[in-house]
C-alpha cells in the first residue's frame, strides 16, 4: 500500500499561513467590535456626564433666579414703608400704588416675569406686568379648602405652584407659567392683609434653557412633579419631548432611555420652591463624531500588525516548512525504495526538526543494512535449494548409467561401456561449472546430447534427436540443467512405451516476454491425470520427480510462477513448453 501518492491535503506551508491569517482576522475582528462597545461606554458616559453638567448649570441658574424672587418678596414684606402702605390704603387708587413699589419694578425688569397680581382680603385684586398679556383673575379661589391648606403650610413663607392655581388665568397664550405665591402677614400679629403672587413665563424660562443648548444639539425639558412640560429649549423637537415623557413615565427614570437615535437623562432642580425634572435629550450622532475616525485608525493598525505578522509567518513557516517538505521527499523515494539520507549540516542549529532527520538518516541507514542483509540471505537460501534441487536428479540418473556400463562390461561390450562413460562424463562436466548457476544455450544443448547418447545406448537407439536452435541464440544465458528433465519427461513418458524409435524434437526461440524452450515427442502420450500428477507432484513419490523439480528451480530462480505448459494426445505425443526471461 502506497504511503505517498494519496489524496493531497493542503500544504503545511498554506495551513499554517491560513491559520495565521485566521487568528489575525479574529483579533481584528474582536478588537473592532471592543472598539465598538468602548466607543459606545466612552460616549455613553460623556454624553451623560455633558447633558449632567449642563442641566446642573441651568439648574443654578434658575434655582437663583427663584432665590432672587424669593428675597425681593421677602424684602418687600419685612420693609416698614411698604406694611404701612398695604395697611393704609383704604382706595383703589391707594392700593393701585402699593405695586409701584421699586423692589416690585426690579421684580418685573427680570425678562422671565411678566406679571405679579396683589390680592386683597376682600378679593379685590391689582396687575402689574411687563407684557402686553390679558388675564382672568378668580380671586375667590384662594378661599378653597386647598388654596387654604397651602397658605397654612407655608407658614407666610412663598411657595409654587403652576399657571396661577386656578386663581390667574392667561387668556392670551396657553403657554404654562409658574407662580411664586407668598401671603402678606402684618408684622405686628402676623395675620394676613392679602397676598402676591410673581408669575413667571414658561416661554421665558423656554429662553433660559436655550442659553445653555446653544450649537450643542441638547434639548431641556423643564417638567413638573406630573410629567408636565413647564419649560423646553427653542431645539426641542416633538420626537424628544415624546422620549422625555417616555423616560418621566419609567420607574426609574434616573437610568436614562434610548430610542429611535437619541438618548435622554434626568437632573433633578435641587430646590425648595418646586419638585421639578431636568431632562436631556441628546442626538446619539452627535456623540459619535470620532468614533469613524478611530476605526479608521483602529483597521490601519489591524492592517500593518497583519502585514508584519504575515512576513514573520512566512520566514517561520519557511524553517518548518522546508526542511519537512524535504523530510518527505526522501520518505518518497524510499517508498521507491530509494534509500538515500538526508544532508544535514552538522555546524548548523539544533531543534527538533534535526533531531527527526537525524532519527529519518538512522532508520534509513538501519533498513539499507537489514535489506542487504535479507537479500543476501535469500540468495544463499534460493542457491542451497537449487543446488539441492540438482543433487536430487544426479544419483538416480547416475545410478542407472553406472548400472547400464557394469552390465556392458559382463558382456565385453567395451567399446560401448568406454562411450556411454564418455557420454555421462559430459553430461555431469556442466553440471559442476565452478559452482556457477546459468550456462550458455550452447552447453546446455551439448549436455542433452550426451544424456540422449547415454539413453540410446541404454535403449539401443530408440530416440532420434532433432534440434531447431538458431545460432544467435547458443550465447544466451539460462539456467543449467533445464532441457535435461524435459528431455527425460518425453522419454519415460513418451518413447520408453512405444514399440519401434521415437522422435524428439527440440526448439529454442525468442519472443518478447524471453526465451522460449519447446520439446515435442511422439510417444504414447500422457493422459490428463498423468499431467496433473506430473505438474503438482509432491516430493513423497519419485513419478515425475524431474519435471517438479524443475519447475521449482526456475520458480525460485526466475522468480515466475507456473513457467511450464504441457499439451498431450494419447498416441500420437506430446509438447512441453517453457518460458523464461533473458538473462545479461
Amino acid at each position: 500500500m502506497k504511503l505517498f501518492g494519496q489524496k493531497k491535503s493542503m500544504r503545511l506551508r498554506t495551513e499554517i499561513t491560513l491559520f495565521y491569517l485566521a487568528i489575525i482576522v479574529l483579533a481584528l475582528g474582536i478588537l473592532i467590535v471592543c472598539t465598538q462597545v468602548y466607543i459606545s461606554h466612552a460616549n455613553e458616559n460623556s454624553l451623560r456626564q455633558f447633558v449632567s453638567q449642563t442641566l446642573s448649570t441651568t439648574g443654578e441658574n434658575l434655582q437663583g433666579k427663584f432665590n432672587n424672587i424669593d428675597k425681593i418678596v421677602d424684602i418687600m414684606f419685612i420693609n416698614a414703608q411698604f406694611q404701612s402702605q398695604i395697611q393704609s390704603a383704604d382706595t383703589y387708587l391707594d392700593r393701585r400704588r402699593v405695586l409701584s413699589d421699586p423692589m416690585l419694578r426690579v421684580l418685573l425688569n427680570d425678562l422671565s416675569v411678566f406679571s405679579v397680581v396683589y390680592i386683597t382680603p376682600s378679593e379685590e385684586f391689582f396687575v402689574e406686568t411687563s407684557e402686553n398679556y390679558t388675564y382672568r383673575i378668580s380671586p375667590g379661589g384662594i378661599q378653597s379648602d386647598a388654596w387654604q391648606e397651602r397658605l397654612k403650610e407655608s407658614n407666610g413663607e412663598v411657595f409654587c405652584l403652576m399657571d396661577g392655581g386656578g386663581v390667574v388665568e392667561n387668556l392670551t397664550t396657553d403657554a404654562p407659567f409658574v407662580s411664586f405665591a407668598r401671603e402678606i402677614q402684618r408684622l405686628s400679629d402676623y395675620k394676613g392683609i392679602g397676598l402676591i403672587l410673581v408669575n413667571i413665563s414658561g416661554e421665558r424660562l423656554g429662553e433660559t434653557l436655550s442659553a445653555f443648548t446653544a450649537d450643542s444639539g441638547l434639548e431641556i425639558y423643564l417638567c413638573d412633579g406630573a410629567g408636565r412640560t413647564v419649560a423646553n429649549s427653542d431645539n426641542a423637537t416633538g420626537a424628544g419631548q415624546l422620549l422625555a415623557a417616555n423616560l418621566l413615565a419609567q420607574s426609574d427614570p434616573s437610568d436614562g432611555l434610548a430610542a429611535d437615535g437619541m438618548s435622554a437623562y434626568t437632573a433633578k432642580l435641587n430646590s425648595e420652591y418646586v419638585d421639578w425634572t431636568f431632562v436631556g435629550v441628546m442626538p446619539d450622532s452627535l456623540s459619535y463624531n470620532n468614533s469613524d475616525y478611530f476605526v479608521v485608525f483602529t483597521l490601519i493598525l489591524g492592517a500593518v500588525v497583519i502585514v508584519l505578522i504575515f512576513v514573520g509567518q512566512v520566514f517561520i513557516t519557511g524553517m518548518i516548512s522546508a526542511p519537512l517538505e524535504q523530510l518527505a521527499r526522501h520518505m518518497s523515494e524510499v517508498e521507491n525504495a530509494h534509500f538515500v539520507t538526508i544532508p544535514i549540516n552538522e555546524n548548523g542549529r539544533y531543534d527538533e526538526i534535526k533531531t527527526l532527520q537525524l532519527f529519518f538518516n538512522k532508520m534509513i541507514t538501519s533498513m539499507d543494512r537489514l535489506i542487504a542483509t535479507i537479500e543476501a540471505e535469500e540468495q544463499i537460501k534460493r542457491q542451497n535449494e537449487i543446488a539441492l534441487l540438482q543433487e536430487q536428479i544426479k544419483p538416480h540418473f547416475l545410478y542407472n548409467a553406472l548400472d547400464a556400463v557394469s552390465a556392458l562390461c559382463l558382456i565385453n561390450e567395451n567399446e560401448t561401456a568406454y562411450r556411454l562413460t564418455q557420454a555421462l562424463s559430459g553430461y555431469y562436466r556442466p553440471s559442476l561449472s565452478g559452482g556457477r548457476e546459468v550456462v550458455d544455450i550452447k552447453t546446455e544443448i551439448d549436455c542433452v546430447r550426451n544424456y540422449v547418447t547415454v539413453l540410446n545406448i541404454r535403449y539401443a537407439d530408440k530416440i532420434h534427436m532433432h534440434y531447431e536452435v538458431p545460432d544467435e541464440l547458443l550465447s544466451r544465458k539460462v539456467l543449467k540443467l533445464i532441457l535435461q528433465p524435459l528431455i527425460e519427461n518425453s522419454v519415460y513418458h513418451g518413447i520408453r512405451n512405444k514399440h519401434g524409435p521415437g522422435h524428439i524434437k527440440l526448439t529454442v526461440f525468442q519472443q518478447v516476454d524471453g526465451l522460449v524452450f519447446m520439446v515435442e515427442d511422439d510417444g504414447v502420450g500422457m493422459t490428463p491425470e498423468t499431467i496433473s500428477e506430473v505438474l503438482h507432484k509432491t516430493r513423497h513419490t519419485n513419478r515425475g520427480f524431474g519435471i517438479y523439480n524443475l519447475i521449482e528451480k526456475i520458480e525460485l530462480f526466475y522468480g515466475v510462477k507456473a513457467p511450464l505448459r504441457i499439451e498431450s494426445e494419447l498416441n500420437v505425443g506430446t509438447k512441453i513448453s517453457i518460458t523464461v526471461g533473458m538473462l545479461e
